[in-house]
């Protein structure tokens, strides 16, 4: 079974779920580069991808403003796209379970 667990901080969520099956297969993903999570990930021998959200929301935001980032915004939309590029190219198949483990962002309906 492939696991993707979404992280944003210190991946407990995610070391919690590797100590409750440690025979599956992850990958970490994260949309905070360096963050301790995948630090984590990396000491576990799996599969850490970082992509920071930050170049997006700017887009967002000059575009509707700080406050009035829609949740389905294009700019939104095109990250969730880019990091799933990203899993799928680092992947070794098509993950099994996902679990958003401490992740800060919004998903789209893109992703749901």
């Amino acid at each position: 079974m492939t696991i993707v667990c979404f992280v944003s901080g210190s991946g407990t969520n995610y070391e919690r779920i590797v100590q409750r099956d440690p025979d599956h297969s992850y990958v970490v993903f994260t949309n905070r580069p360096d963050c301790e999570g995948v630090n984590k990930a990396r000491a576990n021998n799996h599969i850490a991808i970082e992509l920071s959200h930050l170049p997006y929301l700017k887009a967002a935001r000059d575009r509707y403003g700080s406050m009035s980032v829609p949740r389905n915004c294009p700019e939104r939309v095109r990250f969730e796209q880019d990091v799933w590029r990203l899993i799928e190219d680092r992947s070794e198949k098509a993950p099994d379970l996902i679990c958003l483990a401490g992740y800060d962002q919004w998903l789209t309906d893109w992703t749901v």
